[in-house]
């Protein structure tokens, strides 16, 4: 394996690199990633490149910042020495091929989208010391199994686990207090709009949601699977196996949208509203069986359930 060292002048060289190779970054180098200099952007040395397969990281390097390993879709490895305190924003996007990472503990910020389609990420520990799991963090990691979210975490930010196919079980710690599911994003014109979007959307095997019985703002009532909003009684976020106990008032905006594996739930007499897209695209609903007449319902709320076929029976 060619092995190639970067001091911090030779991106030139690295660029034209034509076979596999082994980064080793020198000791002195700083930062790693995008930059701006004299108002030009300047991509950082690894962006896009298909060709490095392996990279060691000193410990002068203090950030991998913005996008600087996106597109390394062969990378396989990464060694980080341990003082770099912060990820930017879509660091490691799109490198389809990295499998494993250990995250220094050192690090306190890590920002949108850095694990984007890490297809083959298995597992991670995020830091104890991060408090925001940032919008898009683990969005398209379809063979993430394994998360664990430290106690510093007190923010859960919409998209965190898009299409994270392969995870099966997630547990909430006591100190999270909020759990977002409004992002941004640019229309057709390049207009921000506001959006929502379900906390496990598109996570087809999750079936197991618990929530710690310390935290003040959430729970999992009655082993429920799901994730409630203490003060309103409001589900905000389940799966396959959620079960809607009794005294819950409404299914929240997007709870279970892009839950493919629910394929019925039964709606207890307490419920009084079904939310926007509460149900959206979950494509194996086939029966909804509830307890009342007098849920209102929004109209986007079944959106995309194509098997329901109006099968709601009432009890």
């Amino acid at each position: 394996m060619k092995v190639v060292e970067y001091d911090g002048t030779n991106r030139d060289e690295i660029k034209n690199i034509n076979e596999p190779f082994y980064l080793n970054i020198k000791e002195g180098v700083t930062d790693i990633g995008a930059d701006m200099v004299g108002g030009n952007l300047i991509v950082s040395v690894l962006y896009m490149n298909e060709n490095v397969v392996g990279v060691s990281i000193p410990e002068s390097v203090k950030s991998i910042s913005i996008a600087a390993f996106t597109g390394c879709t062969n990378l396989k490895s990464i060694y980080i020495a341990g003082n770099i305190t912060e990820i930017g924003y879509r660091a490691f996007t799109g490198c389809k091929s990295l499998t494993k990472i250990k995250i220094p503990q050192s690090v306190k910020n890590i920002d949108e989208y850095a694990f984007e389609g890490c297809e083959s990420l298995t597992d991670i520990t995020i830091p104890d010391g991060i408090t925001t799991l940032s919008e898009g963090m683990f969005s398209g990691c379809i063979s993430l199994k394994n998360i664990n979210i430290p106690e510093s975490v007190t923010e859960i930010d919409a998209l965190a686990f898009d299409s994270c196919k392969s995870m099966e079980s997630i547990y909430i710690p006591k100190n999270v207090k909020n759990i977002n599911i409004n992002h941004t994003d640019k229309d057709d014109n390049g207009n921000e709009q506001s959006y929502i979007s379900g906390v496990f959307y598109g996570c087809d095997k999750l079936k197991s949601i618990k929530v710690d019985a310390a935290n003040h703002y959430y729970d999992s009532r009655n082993d429920c699977n799901a994730i409630i909003d203490k003060k309103d009684d409001v589900l905000i976020a389940g799966c396959m196996d959620s079960i809607v106990v009794d005294g819950i008032k409404e299914i929240g905006d997007c709870a279970f949208s892009g839950c493919t594996g629910l394929t019925a739930i039964e709606l207890p007499e307490s419920i009084e509203l079904i939310g926007q897209y509460a149900f959206a695209d979950c494509v194996n609903l086939k029966e909804i069986r509830v307890h009342s007449e007098h849920i209102n319902c929004y109209e986007s709320a079944f959106d995309g359930c194509t098997n329901l076929n109006d099968n709601i029976i009432y009890a």
